[in-house]
């Protein structure tokens, strides 16, 4: 049993004095053993007197004064002064951390509210480019005006401001709504920006290609928010982690009382409700996540989305006899058929993924929707068949669709996580039924609550204040402390588990009755052998021990509060010195090696019943 530091220091601070008592009288350096002990002593109580010069110390406790010096010198601890170096280093963390903090408090209160600050940093950035645009074209400053100069420092400043304080936002909301809010204001501030800065050369060189000027702005635009919506999505997906994270951390860490709090608050509330109705509706996202079918139905939609897929590019393989791949000499709707069917497909598998509700069962959820996809590859038609189906079961490429479906499913699993904890709160906040049911229950669960089997023993020291008294303060500390390492040392060999140590005793639960007096005859038994090589104390323990069995709604651990602990401490009021005492289920349980005999008086309407051979036989 590992020992702590206050029990080495009583034993080194013993082992001191079992040195030193020996000294001779007629030693040097002190006249008696009194004299540097009462030193010590006078010391120990009044620390100021170190200062006092060694000749007064030592013609008061009449010792040498070469005795006294080293005594000083050795209390003396050496100054730790900070050098140069290090007051400039402290210096420069105590800058970094004041302007750390103005720079989040900053942050914080321009993103305090997540539609306001994207819309008006979007509106910053993309005006900003917009008229820098304008001028130029109406100066005559040419194309590269925007981007060079004092005006591109304009624009640089802009973007590192909006892109950063829109990084914050989304870590900190971590709503992935916002993200597609914003996505759409930059695909118009796009299109719109583009559109003011196209230059008459541009126009000229997009007509001699046949493309239309306002699909290729859009499909740049498309182009743009798509790198915009990953940063959005992404800065929102390590938002999201982080408040997962610390939600299921706080969780963890919520103590008892307050479990019991939200559980008296949840049955007020519910008392307070009425069936009425709407509480049976539920959102289509949980009715799809709890379907019976849901892998299924992503799977028979990946097969539906790998056919639509295949139609497409099987014909235009099969008609132009190449695989399809897009280039400027394909026609305008076609390479918008093809970029639209991979939207989709992306989309299809975001959704697909936060359907999933969990980061597992996202990933399972996107694997299944792309095994549907490539089972459609098998339908013979242009490129596509049975080899084409094969070939996409290379290493290369099946090591790429592990990595997007890890990726994407950790992605989704956990913005649904919290967007659904979201949801939950909202719910709860709304006095919904179902929602307040569940979080009773889960509540009821966490506190353990159920009727379980138990049994307490109950451990006291007889007399104890009689053992205290004229004794050296460090030296009960020490004794104390390895009486009830012993008492816990034997009760964990039978799988009994120390609920408290307050004052003399100790409150040991145990899952059987045989196990507690098994204890009990253990600790009585080597009791002697402790008082002889262990206790410090000039009088031994002797110890009264009560057990009691029964029925508890939680673990003890986390109620101590508890009946079968009052009963059973109340049995061990009326043991018998050096005995021990169990009540009438204890004396039912226990049937081999143990005899007992029954007293007089009940204790709280239980028989008590006295251990006759406390100690075990050797």
């Amino acid at each position: 049993m590992l020992k702590s530091g206050w029990v080495w220091y009583i034993e080194e601070r013993q082992l001191l004095e079992d040195v030193l008592s020996p000294i001779d009288s007629g030693s040097a350096v002190v006249s008696t053993t009194a004299d540097w002990s009462d030193f010590a002593e006078y010391i120990r109580k009044h620390p100021s007197s170190l200062s006092k010069p060694a000749e007064e110390l030592a013609s008061q406790f009449d010792l040498e004064v070469n005795f006294v010096r080293s005594f000083l010198a050795a209390m003396q601890a050496p100054i730790q002064q900070e050098s140069f170096l290090e007051v400039f280093a402290r210096t420069i963390k105590g800058g970094v951390q004041r302007v750390g903090a103005i720079i989040r408090d900053t942050f914080t209160g321009l993103t305090a509210r997540p539609v306001l600050c994207l819309c008006s940093t979007l509106v910053v950035a993309f005006g900003t480019l917009t008229l820098l645009a304008i001028s130029a074209q109406s100066l005559g400053l040419g194309s590269n005006f925007v981007f060079t100069g004092a005006a591109g420092a304009l624009i640089g400043a802009v973007a590192v401001f909006s892109i950063s304080t829109q990084a914050v936002c989304y870590y900190r909301h971590a709503r992935a709504r916002y993200a597609f809010l914003a996505s759409a204001l930059v695909l118009m501030g796009w299109f719109l920006f583009l559109n003011s800065a196209v230059t008459d050369a541009g126009v000229n060189d997009l007509r001699e290609i046949g493309m239309p000027i306002p699909v290729f702005l859009a499909m740049v635009s498309a182009i743009l928010t798509a790198v915009y919506f990953v940063f959005a999505l992404t800065s929102t997906f390590f938002g999201s982690y982080a408040q997962y994270r610390r939600a299921s951390r706080e969780e963890v860490e919520v103590s008892r009382q307050e479990l019991l709090n939200r559980l008296f608050m949840v049955d007020s509330r519910l008392q307070s409700l009425q069936m009425v109705e709407g509480w049976n509706r539920i959102r289509w996202v949980d009715r799809i996540r709890t379907s019976r079918t849901f892998f299924l139905n992503a799977l028979l939609i990946g097969v539906a989305l790998g056919m639509l897929e295949v139609s497409l590019l099987g014909t235009y393989s099969q008609v132009t006899g190449r695989a399809f791949e897009i280039n400027t000499q394909m026609r305008i709707p076609l390479i918008l058929s093809a970029l639209g069917m991979y939207a989709v497909k992306i989309g299809l598998g975001v959704l697909i993924g936060f359907l999933g509700g969990r980061p597992g069962r996202s990933m399972s959820a996107i694997l299944a929707l792309l095994a549907g996809c490539w089972l459609a590859t098998w339908f013979p038609l242009g490129v596509y068949g049975p080899k084409y189906a094969m070939g996409m079961l290379s290493v290369p490429n099946l090591l790429e669709n592990a990595f997007w479906v890890v990726t994407a499913g950790l992605f989704t699993g956990y913005l649904a996580l919290v967007e659904d904890r979201n949801y939950r709160n909202q719910r709860l906040s709304t006095d919904d039924l179902p929602s307040l049911l569940a979080e009773q229950i889960q509540l009821q669960w966490r506190l353990g609550l159920g009727l379980q089997a138990t049994t307490v023993l109950v451990v006291d020291v007889a007399k104890s204040t009689l053992m205290k008294s004229n004794e050296d303060p460090l030296k009960v500390e020490f004794s104390f402390r390895e009486y009830q390492g012993m008492v816990e040392e034997i009760c964990a060999r039978h799988g009994g588990t120390v609920l408290s140590t307050a004052g003399d005793g100790a409150v040991v639960g145990f899952a059987r009755p045989e196990s507690a007096v098994q204890s009990a005859r253990e600790v009585l038994t080597e009791l002697p052998g402790f008082n002889m090589r262990r206790n410090r104390l000039d009088t031994p323990f002797r110890l009264r021990i009560g057990i009691h069995a029964g029925q508890t709604e939680a673990n003890l651990a986390d109620a101590p509060f508890n009946e079968v602990i009052d009963i059973a401490a109340h049995i061990e009021g009326v043991a018998p010195i050096g005995g021990i005492a169990v009540s009438g289920v204890v004396r039912e349980a226990v049937t081999e090696g143990v005899e007992f005999a029954e007293m007089a008086r009940p204790v709280d309407g239980q028989a008590v019943f006295v251990v006759l051979n406390p100690t075990v036989e050797a």
